[in-house]
């Protein structure tokens, strides 16, 4: 197509399901922005909801809420998120007129999608299919290759969710190009750490949000601008809760500060061990003095190789 056929207008629209903004992603949003150099406006166009959960009736976890998803695509350069309900009207729609809905308005110049794009009704619609709506409507289309991480398998938010569903953090993090977080509201808890020495801010987390698999993990806990080296424990508790319900449950290592109330993020860097019912809760306590020991030493790395 030549140049002089493109459309002028002035958004450069980036198209994907987005579950999780990960590396793959981030190539999809850097070719826009380059594109986009010469003034242009970069939206991306995402769901509020996993389509495959909308059309099975199946939860699955959101590897970033619409919030958190909305937050990264900015650091990334996107000047404008769009977030749409993904609905079975949607869903319904063939690959023609999901086009028409997305590009009628004639503010469209340039799409980029990723390889595996797949659009409208029963994922009919396909780059293929794509290459031809946006050549017949004299709009730019750029399409991007498959990234790979080093064992060579494509990055993808499947890799992700299972890389978070088992623990293995840093893989999660070498997939998403960041380390996967959980943001909620620090709630009143029983206090039941903070009489074993380790008080603890329970972070109630959205209920769509994937938490990571049980255990005791290395982590930074940001509030208010300001980062905490944290241990957290993600599960139920079991030597001193019996309600079997999951909590997200984080003590600052070396600092203390009012978390009450406030809406925290935690960071995920590594998975020190799983979740463990103790005999006592003297036993208990010393296995936390452990874990305490052990995420320093890891957050420490951490910041050393960071260079903060």
């Amino acid at each position: 197509m030549k140049n002089e056929t493109i459309r002028q207008d002035r958004t450069v629209l980036v198209l994907g399901t987005f579950d999780g903004i990960h590396r793959g992603h981030a190539e999809l949003i850097a070719a826009a922005r380059k594109i986009a150099l010469d003034g242009r406006t970069v939206e991306l166009f995402t769901f509020s909801d996993n389509p495959k959960a909308v059309l099975t009736g199946k939860r699955i976890g959101l590897l970033m809420t619409p919030a958190e998803k909305e937050a990264r695509a900015r650091e990334l350069g996107v000047d404008r998120v769009t977030t749409t309900p993904f609905t079975r009207e949607i869903a319904a729609m063939e690959p023609e007129a999901f086009f028409e809905r997305l590009t009628g308005d004639g503010r469209v110049s340039h799409i980029v999608v990723g390889y595996d794009y797949t659009f409208g009704r029963a994922r009919a619609g396909d780059v293929s299919l794509l290459r031809k709506l946006t050549a017949a409507a004299h709009i730019g289309l750029t399409v991007i290759m498959p990234v790979t991480d080093e064992d060579n398998d494509v990055v993808s938010s499947t890799l992700i969710r299972e890389a978070v569903a088992a623990g293995n953090m840093e893989k999660a993090e070498r997939l998403l190009g960041v380390p996967y977080a959980l943001t909620g509201t620090v709630r009143a808890g029983n206090h039941i750490g903070a009489g074993l020495g380790f008080p603890t801010a329970n972070v109630a987390i959205p209920a769509e949000k994937l938490l990571p698999a049980d255990g005791v993990y290395a982590t930074f806990c940001e509030t208010d601008g300001l980062s905490f080296p944290s241990v957290t424990n993600v599960g139920t508790a079991p030597t001193i809760r019996g309600d079997g319900q999951r909590w997200v449950e984080c003590h600052l290592l070396g600092a203390s500060a009012d978390l009450y109330g406030k809406s925290v993020t935690v960071r995920f860097v590594r998975r020190l061990r799983g979740e463990k019912r103790f005999d006592s809760a003297e036993e208990l306590r010393k296995q936390v003095e452990t874990d305490k020991e052990l995420a320093k030493a890891v957050l420490d790395l951490r910041r050393r190789k960071s260079g903060e």
